[in-house]
């Protein structure tokens, strides 16, 4: 009887052990967007290949639409990281007093790979982009990013994109049916969709993003400064994990089309079309972030007036977190 309850008695401290040592794991609330947040899709579905997940911190996944939702999410503290874009970064630091910390690179472009484009019908009267005058403009969400770049482009062409044009805005998935329908006259395209447009055919190139900054980040992971600050070594292993896991994903290009393909619900072979080819973004396999490039686009947005204020890009770097480099290091 003693013996048994010696048993029952080391079981119960073992189960409380355990249960106490689960709790103490820190958890890191991180935000992800589909598509484009590839390497935390592997992350969140393959928590196994990255032994620190579980072991070191566990992480609550908070699925989100927009770069602008996951700043909000970022703002208020529902979220710890997360993905978002230089602009909507820089919005958030200036209107809503955001400190972010960067970690990493997600895509971006760059002269050897796919770039946004603005298209039009070709049977359309408009050649050009001083054609545009008393148009309608499409863009996936006012205030974004390629939103900015719009602007930017019209005005580079003598447009003023306030009183020129009219800009309206409409999801990506539905842009292309927008303007073969005519309730648009121009969209920009990005993939995964540009190639199903191009496919179908029919559409009259005006201009690209590359024209106007050549190396542009698009899509980059932060955590908020107070996390960081917070929980130094977990950051710092997340960033690893994050390093990693684009590393993995850029290595095995059917693996990862399958992943992509399951989450976005896209055949496989459109998928293969561009992914991992000269008509794909810019990747970066070590998940690093050119510090240069974010610098880049906070000064042409400041210069176009899209910023109150400038922005220093090295002001938002932590050694030993930030995955600072060029994009093939």
């Amino acid at each position: 009887m003693r013996s048994l309850r010696r048993i029952l008695v080391c079981a119960a401290l073992a189960g409380l052990a355990s249960t106490t040592f689960a709790q103490s794991i820190p958890t890191i609330k991180v935000a992800f967007n589909t598509p484009g947040d590839e390497a935390k899709l592997l992350m969140r579905a393959h928590p196994e290949y990255f032994p620190a997940i579980g072991r070191d911190y566990k992480i609550d996944w908070l699925h989100l639409q927009g770069t602008a939702t996951v700043s909000q999410a970022l703002i208020a503290g529902t979220a710890d990281c997360g993905i978002t874009a230089p602009l909507t970064m820089a919005h958030a630091i200036i209107g809503a007093g955001l400190q972010p910390i960067l970690i990493g690179g997600i895509i971006g472009e760059s002269p050897k790979s796919f770039t946004s484009y603005w298209v039009t019908r070709a049977d359309s009267p408009i050649k050009t982009v001083k054609d545009l005058k008393g148009k309608t403009v499409a863009v996936n969400t006012i205030g974004s990013q390629l939103d900015a770049f719009t602007r930017i482009w019209l005005k580079q062409h003598g447009l003023d994109p306030k009183h020129d044009v009219n800009i309206a805005e409409i999801p990506f998935p539905l842009s292309e049916a927008a303007l073969r329908q005519g309730r648009v006259d121009v969209i920009v395209l990005v993939q995964p969709f540009a190639s199903r447009a191009e496919k179908t055919g029919g559409l009259h190139k005006l201009g690209s993003q590359r024209e106007i900054q050549p190396n542009l980040l698009n899509l980059i992971e932060v955590c908020r400064k107070d996390f960081v600050d917070k929980n130094p070594k977990i950051a710092a292993q997340y960033a690893k994990d994050f390093a990693a896991a684009s590393k993995r994903f850029s290595d095995d290009h059917a693996a990862s089309i399958a992943l992509i393909s399951s989450v976005m619900k896209l055949p496989v072979p459109i998928l293969e079309t561009f992914m991992f080819t000269n008509h794909d973004y810019q990747r970066y396999p070590h998940g690093t972030i050119d510090i240069a490039d974010i610098q880049k686009s906070f000064d042409l947005f400041f210069d176009n007036g899209l910023l109150a204020k400038k922005l220093d890009a090295n002001s938002y770097v932590r050694p030993g977190v930030t995955l600072v480099g060029q994009p093939g290091n």
